[in-house]
Parts: structure tokens; sequence; C-alpha cells
């Protein structure tokens, strides 16, 4: 028998199993239950309103401003404008030098990178040992000795080596897949590059000196993270989009103002581009939205009650900016696709760091009721500092992991998704965050519903696994989660008081807020304070922050920016054709919403790494959705 015969003969049996599946009762059952959930929920007049075909979503027809910037006159000058600027641009002495400089460098041979390794971290270990030795300086650190052995061990190695860096470049399959398949930047051709590589000796070596020599009052750290950072802004400059994916990757691990310069240096490559000619801006209705709440956020910090404010605004501000970047930058299939896979896998390490936390370190007890809940070892913080913002980063990631094993036709990848999907459930549940786990329960359902008669069915029979997985963890989830009602729980009626509380400074400051940050609000909360609250920072609650914050006006427009999300979200599903197309919008769609129900209970945009992601995501999936639009396979089955 031939293996065509022996695949022809599994696919009938897999066939005939799950259409014996379909025929059951039990399924049967279910799906009329669910078709009839389906079509009570589609028919209401709130559910027509938000599902229908999206009309105003990629941009704003009609509009005086549109109609003015597509004008002949405003488009000539609009063009005139951009060859201008490009043209300066490329004539520029100081472009021509970096480029003929970079030319030279992607054609210089590996020997000739073994040069200048060799030579600062010679001169690194030479200084090290006059600064010990001969000056008898303390307190100096060793981090010029490992960096100088390291960089001579890799120089001596890059000795044996004849070939160019484009070459070394160009067939490396570790770079290829990250800088190439992963982050997206441009691989180099023979046309740019190309021909024999240049041995250089000269200038490597001065190089080497000058920098080696520097250590004498530079830390070498410094030193190696500043030829770091110039390879990261040269790929940045040259690949806004790879800039961004690569924010993905990095968020979770990176600290705060860290992110701001790399979102700005994004944002400054991303403008050059545009007055090049080489990148597009389309607004759309909701990105109107999203200034008005940005200006609204700055006036906060403008004018705010207390100190610290204008700081906090001006990051929220620049983040916001990173929903901007994505979805302009973002706007094509293989990059939104990118940038998914880059967030799966640091959604993996987030998680296994976490999981490693509670099962080898020493998870946190100080968010925990020890009185009602002494069984639980600790809640997990990964790489936060919080179980619950750990649980806002789980909530935006998990969904988008989950709905990549559905679209991926690849098997490692989708079992990379489903691992990487499986370790955010489990990190997840050790956050015991329990704000968290509701708003992905909820968030869950509506989005089966959405999608598919037959994955609310498919959630259906999964239960019974989550029974067994309940029961293996000792009953402890379910118990941490019937304790939302439990008014003797210390976070719950914390929470409370705090609600209370803000409410009754919300009369006082309705239409126009206090101000941004915690400043503010720590300073005005104790005239409103019930007795036993002590020093907090923030409501617990997305909406009630936002409308103390930065007044009621605010808050209409953020939810303005829900609304048209969502209707932009349910639009595609109800319209879309592709099922992978469907199945990604829906685990973005999930992945927000989730957040946004655990805004219920939590100031969800506290930490502005996680507020970063936020506008990131919701940014990643209006660049899905027009580039779904825009495909092949949507476009050409509607003709």
């Amino acid at each position: 028998m031939s293996a065509k015969d022996i695949k022809k003969g599994d696919e009938k049996k897999e066939n005939f199993f799950i259409s014996r599946i379909k025929s059951s009762v039990i399924v049967r059952g279910l799906m009329k239950v669910a078709s009839k959930i389906y079509h009570a929920t589609f028919s209401s007049v709130a559910a027509k309103v938000l599902s229908e075909e999206d009309k105003v979503g990629d941009g704003l027809p009609g509009s005086a401003m549109e109609q003015a910037s597509d004008s002949p006159k405003s488009r000539e000058r609009a063009r005139n404008f951009k060859n201008a600027f490009s043209r300066r641009m490329e004539q520029s002495k100081i472009l021509v030098a970096v480029s003929s400089v970079g030319n030279k460098m992607m054609r210089a041979s590996i020997s000739s990178y073994g040069v200048f390794l060799f030579t600062i971290g010679l001169y690194f270990m030479i200084i090290h040992a006059v600064k010990l030795l001969a000056l008898r300086m303390t307190g100096i650190g060793n981090d010029a000795l490992v960096i100088g052995v390291g960089a001579i061990g890799v120089g001596l190695i890059c000795f044996a080596s004849s070939r160019s860096l484009y070459d070394a470049i160009s067939t490396s399959a570790i770079i290829g897949k990250v800088f190439f398949s992963l982050l997206g930047v441009r691989r180099p051709n023979d046309e740019d590059y190309g021909g024999e590589a240049q041995r250089y000796v000269a200038v490597p070596f001065i190089i080497g000196t000058i920098l080696g020599a520097a250590s004498a009052v530079v830390r070498p750290t410094y030193i190696a993270l500043g030829l770091l950072l110039a390879a990261l802004v040269i790929m940045v400059l040259k690949s806004p989009e790879a800039g961004l994916v690569g924010t993905f990757l990095v968020l979770p691990f990176a600290k705060t103002m860290h992110l701001v310069a790399l979102i700005i240096l994004i944002f400054v490559s991303f403008l050059i581009k545009f007055m090049c000619g080489r990148r597009t801006i389309r607004f759309a209705l909701i990105d109107v939205f999203v200034l008005l709440f940005a200006a609204m956020t700055m006036s906060g910090g403008l004018f705010a009650v207390g100190s610290g404010a204008l700081k906090r605004s001006l990051v929220y501000v620049c983040f916001m900016g990173g929903y901007f970047l994505v979805k302009m930058a973002l706007g094509s299939q293989k990059f939104s696709r990118r940038a998914m896979y880059a967030l799966s896998i640091a959604c993996a390490v987030v998680s296994l760091i976490g999981i490693v936390e509670y099962f080898i370190g020493s998870p946190s007890a100080i968010w925990q009721d020890r009185a009602l809940f002494s069984d639980i070892r600790g809640r997990v913080v990964s790489t936060f500092q919080n179980p619950n913002v750990l649980g806002e980063y789980l909530v935006l990631t998990i969904p988008v992991c989950a709905a990549l094993v559905a679209a991926e036709d690849n098997f490692r990848r989708r079992f990379f998704f489903f691992i990487s999907a499986l370790l955010g459930i489990s990190c997840l549940v050790l956050t015991w965050s329990r704000g968290a786990w509701l708003g992905l329960i909820f968030a869950a359902a509506l989005t089966l519903l959405f999608v598919s008669r037959k994955w609310l069915v498919g959630a259906v029979l999964a239960i019974p696994v989550g029974a067994v997985g309940l029961a293996f963890a000792g009953g402890k989830v379910m118990t941490r989660l019937l304790s939302v009602t439990n008014f003797s729980d210390s976070s719950t009626a914390y929470r409370i008081n705090i609600w209370k509380s803000t409410l009754d400074m919300l009369k006082d400051t309705f239409f126009f807020g206090i101000g941004t940050g915690a400043g503010a609000f720590e300073s005005v909360f104790p005239f409103y304070a019930l007795p036993g609250l002590t020093k907090v920072e923030h409501s617990h609650s997305l909406y009630l922050q936002i409308t103390v914050e930065t007044g009621i006006f605010s808050l209409i427009v953020f939810l303005m920016i829900v609304f048209l999300f969502i209707k932009r979200a349910l639009s595609f599903e109800r319209h879309a054709i592709s099922g992978k197309n469907r199945y990604i919008a829906a685990g973005l769609f999930c992945g927000i919403l989730a957040f946004l129900l655990q805004g219920f209970t939590d100031f969800v945009f506290y930490n502005y790494r996680v507020a970063l992601m936020f506008w990131m995501t919701l940014g990643l999936i209006m660049a899905h959705i027009s580039a779904s639009r825009d495909s092949a396979e949507e476009h050409v089955k509607t003709q």
C-alpha cells in the first residue's frame, strides 16, 4: 500500500470520526441552543448597529479635510514638497557619508571586525589591570575583564574568516530567522553590497584603540551598550516596522523610559520616510477620538493638582502614539503577523518566568488575604511588579496566541503558539487575579459567540476539561474565583471603599477632573477617603480614574473609542470571508475586550508598559482588519 493510500485512509477515518461527533445527540442539541442564542443576539438592535458594515473604518470620506487634501492643487503641492524633501535628503552630505560608510562596513571582511574586537578587548583588559594594580582603585567592578576576554575570544575566531559581513549576514540561519523573518528587516542584496570582501586593518585598529582607551573614564559596559544602541538606531531608521515588531518583543522586559525613547525613534524614522513619500498616512474616525483623548490627557498633566503629572501625561501621550505607529506602519499582513509572532514569543517567556517563580522561586504574598487564602503560596509577578498588572498583560496576549493556533498552517508554529497559550493560561492562574480571570472568561464567551456557533459549542464541550483542570488545582481556583462576592475579603472590601470615596470625589470634580497621575489623586483623595483608607494611588477602576483625572467629557471620548473599536471588529467578523483573518481579528478583539472588562475592577492604565501594550494592540487589530480587507482572499472572492 502506497503512502497516498495510507493518507487517504487516515483522512477517511478522521472524517468518519468527526461526522460521528457532529451527529451525536449532545452536539446536535448544543447546536440548536447555540443557534437560538446566536440568532437572538444578532437580531437585537444593539448587535445590528455594532455589526453592520463599517463604511468609515478606513478613512473619513466626504469630510471637508479629505476633500481639501484630495484637490488637484493640494495633491500637487504635497507631491512637490515630498519630492524636494526627498532630493535634499538623498543629496545630503551627511546621508551620503553615512551611506558610504555603511557600504564599506557591509563589504568589510569578518577578519577586519576581528581586529576591532581584539584591539578594544585588549585595551579594556590593560586599562583594567592598570587601575587595579598600579593605581589600586577599588569598586571598579569586573565588567572590563569579562567584556575584554569575550571581545578577544570572538576577535580571534573572526580572524579565521575571509567572508564579508554582507555574506555572513545574508547566509546566517539565526540572523535570518530573527532579523529578516521575525523583525522584517530588508535583506541586503548583491547589487548593494556584493563583490569581493575588503580587508581592513588600520581603521578597525584605530577605532578599537580610541574606544578601548575611552574605558579609562567610561565603563566598558556603557561603551558596549553604546555600540549596540548605535546598531539599534540604524536598524530602526532603516525600518520603523522592524522597530515596532521589536517593541512587541521587548516590551515586558524593558524599562519605561527606554520604551519612550524607542517609540520616539520609531516616530522620527516613520516621519522621515513619510516625508520622502515612502510611507502613507490615513486617518479613520476612531483616530480622531484617540487624538482627542490624548489632548485631554495632556491637558490633565498641564493643569493637575500636585506634582509629577506633566511627566506622566507626556509618557501616556507618547504611548498613545504607539497606536498610530502600529496602525499605519504595520498595515500589511506580513508585518501585522510578525508583530503577533513577537507578541506570542514575549508571552511565552513572561509566562515561563512566572511559572518558575511560583514553583522554584518566592512568589509574593503582599497582595493576598493570608487569613482567607493561606493555602496559596503567593502570587507571581514575573517581569512586572504586581500580579494584577501581569494579569492585565496576559489577558491581552493569551487570546492572540490561541487565535494563531487556529489560523496558522505551519505545524511547528501552531505547536509553539499552543504551548505559548498554555503557558500564558497557567501563569494567569498563578497570578490569582480574579479581575483578569473574569475579564478573560467573559470576553472569550462573547468572542466565541460572535465568531461562530460551532466555536461556542466547542467551548461548551471543553467545560469538562476545564472542570478536570480545576479539580487538579485542588479547588483553589474556584474558591478564589467565588470569593469575589465575599465582602470579608480585605481586597474586595478595600476596593469597594475606594470606589465609594472616589464617587464622593466626583461630586466636586465631575466635569474637569483633578489632573493626570497618582500625585494628583493622592493629594485630593484624603479629603474624601472613608475611615481606614491610608495611602491610595488610584481608584482601582479605569473608568472612574479617567473621569476623576480629566472629567466626564474625557470618559465619553474614551467610550467612543471603545464603541468604534467594537463596531469595526464585529463588522469585520460578520462580513469577512477568510476564516484565518477572522480568527486573528477575534483573538485581538478578545484580548482588548478582556482588558477593558478587567478595567471595571482595576486601573489598568496605571502601569506604563501595560498602557503601551493596550494602545499598540488596539492599533494592531485596526492594521490587521485594514490589511485583511485589502488582501487577495477577501477581494477576489467578493468579485
